[in-house]
């Protein structure tokens, strides 16, 4: 059925806009129909509609339903040459796709582009990120990363008792 409004819109009988378009790639994705989201991703062209953040983080978060790491991390690459901004849901999606097959060395890696993007690294990207290194048997990133989490609940904590709040 998502395909078929993308068909409609591609033949001109109902309007395209990004928004449907984003609507449709999300509703894919929770379908675990990830190939059919990247027909419509790049056919997106097609119909003369920008993919904005919503878009990558859609195609993004079905590439890491499939499992598919690399083509999560593709799709960051393609948002930073298109100029087109990512956010925590980025990140935090791209390396849980990572998590997923251990690959533990572009899931930090993601977390430093995340640090060097001024991007918040939440509790998920960082518990992804220890998933990833636990399954590559790296203790120590996992010590460490662990030590990350400790380091900025102590600040939070600090942070509640100040005079301030």
């Amino acid at each position: 059925a998502a395909l078929q409004l993308f068909q409609v819109m591609a033949q001109g009988e109902v309007e395209s806009n990004r928004i449907i378009c984003n609507t449709v790639i999300s509703a894919l994705k929770e379908a675990s129909e990830w190939m059919q989201a990247l027909f419509l991703f790049s056919n997106m062209a097609h119909v003369q509609l920008e993919c904005d953040t919503i878009t990558f983080n859609a195609m993004i978060g079905a590439c890491e339903k499939a499992r598919d790491w690399e083509k999560a991390c593709h799709f960051i690459r393609v948002m930073a040459k298109n100029k087109v901004e990512s956010n925590s849901i980025t990140f935090s999606t791209a390396i849980s796709a990572c998590e997923k097959v251990g690959e533990w060395e572009k899931a930090l890696a993601l977390l430093s582009m995340m640090a060097s993007n001024e991007l918040e690294c939440g509790t998920v990207s960082l518990s992804s990120a220890i998933c990833a290194c636990e399954k590559g048997d790296k203790k120590e990133k996992v010590l460490d990363l662990l030590l990350v989490i400790k380091l900025r609940a102590s600040r939070t904590l600090k942070d509640l008792g100040s005079p301030e709040h």
